[in-house]
């Protein structure tokens, strides 16, 4: 065998093996193994750590080491990520596997989450690693799939990302977003990111800019330009409320009932809000443009084209 590098991402369906196609010019390349086959072919490899015989069965043992989410129990395979390059197995993420996380991340919702690496240097050596980016999750809601359509799509999407600096902090806080679990958290982050963009000044109307400023980004049409004003007012007293602990205040029974239902499909809410940041930075950073312009290098500059811009000879307040 030779050597392998296998990254485990949690949440990826098996439609993910579609996209090898597309990356195998990097030396890129997904794999599936059921689990049968996984402990055939590596179960030796880990005989220094895993006794024979473990109570747990093996991968029940590798995955006790928090290297595998118990997703793999429930569709009783598992998907890798193999690296085909020469470089070693390090600590920090490789720049060309960051790209590729960014890129799936900004083209579509889904769940996608980097959790362990192995690598196996030779036929005869043990692995090195597990080494561990993070825990695996609780709980994964939507697993990330792709269709015949969209590997049509995402070939163009294959770039790395240099943000002006006015847009770094929402960039990568819509990065790190992927690995909160708690929703509520989760809700106020994702908010932050259009609030770090479109925020100049506490003394200014934040809820009617950020809405105002952050729709018209997304798009020309003044119907659905109107329609994504209404929606983010709304996520951004949605906002306000969680922020401000409006959960706790039973004073007025009514609007109490009204929050809690709310809170009970926070999670749809979430995802609403993630694609309207998705779509944002999509524009600014993967499109690198506004209204057919370049982005703008700087929020003064941005600030000004939004306010004078308009949809139809009519600016738009």
């Amino acid at each position: 065998m030779l050597k392998q590098l296998l990254y485990y991402f949690e949440g990826l369906d098996e439609s993910i093996l579609n996209l090898n196609k597309c990356i195998v010019e990097d030396d890129f390349e997904f794999e599936k193994y059921t689990l049968e086959q996984f402990e055939k072919k590596f179960k030796r490899r880990f005989k220094n750590i895993i006794q024979e015989n473990h109570p747990l069965g093996f991968v029940g043992a590798v995955s006790r080491l928090g290297c595998f989410n118990k997703e793999i129990f429930q569709n009783g395979y598992i998907l890798f990520l193999n690296d085909n390059t020469k470089n070693p197995l390090e600590d920090a993420i490789d720049i060309r596997l960051e790209n590729l996380i960014q890129n799936l991340k900004f083209f579509k919702h889904g769940h996608i989450k980097l959790v362990s690496a192995f690598e196996f240097p030779s036929e005869e050596s043990d692995f090195i690693g597990p080494v561990i980016f993070s825990s695996p999750s609780k709980e994964i809601k939507n697993r990330y799939t792709l269709s015949n359509e969209d590997i049509l799509k995402i070939k163009f999407f294959k770039q790395q990302y240099k943000p002006h600096q006015y847009i770094e902090l929402a960039f990568h806080t819509f990065l790190e977003s992927y690995n909160i679990e708690d929703e509520k958290l989760k809700f106020v982050v994702l908010m932050v990111c259009l609030e770090s963009i479109f925020n100049k000044s506490k003394d200014e109307p934040i809820r009617h800019i950020i809405s105002r400023h952050a729709a018209l980004t997304i798009t020309r049409d003044k119907q659905m330009f109107a329609e994504k004003v209404k929606r983010l007012k709304f996520l951004y007293d949605l906002r306000s409320s969680l922020v401000h602990g409006k959960e706790e205040n039973k004073e007025d029974n009514k609007e109490h009932k009204k929050y809690k239902q709310i809170l009970d499909n926070i999670h749809e809410y979430v995802l609403e809000l993630e694609e309207l940041v998705r779509s944002v930075l999509r524009q600014l950073i993967v499109d690198k443009q506004l209204f057919g312009s370049a982005t703008p290098e700087t929020k003064e500059e941005l600030f000004n084209r939004l306010n004078e811009s308009s949809i139809n000879g009519i600016i738009l307040n």
